[in-house]
């Protein structure tokens, strides 16, 4: 186990994998990777300790978490294989829907993690930038929504007529930020879900539609990848609308 002093040593001199704004993803071994930055948090290394301990879902497996000088750093195991974007144009047919079944399959365990308490801070395509932080509970999140939805009418961003959000039964846990660069197939054809930084408990058609939010070049994936977690295409519309009103304020 490396200590968070020759971790930091290490990410200086260690192989970029990504960037991200601020955040960074730095192979420092065979076989770790770090991912650090201001806007990285612990919630993430949660998520994917959550994860890997209640489904069968394949997650890199996170081997430390910690802060320092105003930044976290979380330490996993590094994954051999290729992101979707860059393998998508040149697999058959056949593989593409390999890889949507398996994807399907994994967000159908995903969703069974269910809870009556949202995150501690709510974040994503359909929230301010820095987030929110004061839901107790899902009856919180959809009054929140359906003020937007006046906001969104006061400012002429409105295209849904009467529609509202309703109150379900329960928050499921969600990836929130599906698409083909967070999708990893490794040696042995079998997918990966990575980048769990948006994760946590939301309404049920959050997957649906930050999966559609989150458009690529292949009319294939833009089809199909949103049915991987249901089919909810008015709600993605409502929340689409207040994403607008959200960029603009």
């Amino acid at each position: 186990m490396y200590s968070e002093e020759s971790i930091i040593d290490l990410v200086r001199n260690g192989t970029v994998i990504s960037i991200s704004g601020s955040n960074k993803i730095v192979r420092i071994s065979d076989e770790l990777v770090v991912k650090f930055g201001r806007t990285v948090h612990k919630a993430e290394a949660e998520s994917m300790r959550l994860i890997r301990q209640k489904t069968f879902v394949k997650v890199p497996e996170v081997i430390s978490v910690f802060e320092s000088s105003g930044r976290t750093y979380i330490t996993m195991k590094y994954i051999k294989g290729n992101t979707l974007d860059k393998i998508w144009n040149n697999i058959s047919i056949i593989k593409k829907m390999d890889i949507l079944h398996q994807l399907k399959r994994y967000l159908f365990q995903i969703r069974r993690i269910k809870s009556n308490i949202p995150n501690d801070q709510c974040i994503g395509p359909w929230f301010p930038q820095e987030g929110i932080n004061h839901f107790e509970n899902m009856e919180d999140i959809v009054e929140w929504l359906n003020q937007m939805i006046f906001a969104c009418k006061s400012w002429n961003v409105w295209n849904m007529g009467n529609s509202k959000f309703e109150v379900g039964t329960t928050l499921v846990f969600t990836h929130q930020d599906i698409h083909m660069k967070n999708l990893l197939v490794d040696e042995n054809s079998k997918l990966w879900i990575l980048d769990w930084e948006f994760s946590g408990y939301y309404p049920h058609y959050f997957e649906y539609s930050s999966t559609r939010f989150n458009k690529s070049e292949s009319f294939i994936w833009n089809t199909l990848a949103p049915l991987t977690s249901g089919y909810y295409p008015k709600e993605f519309k409502m929340l689409e609308n207040i994403r607008k009103l959200v960029m603009h304020t």
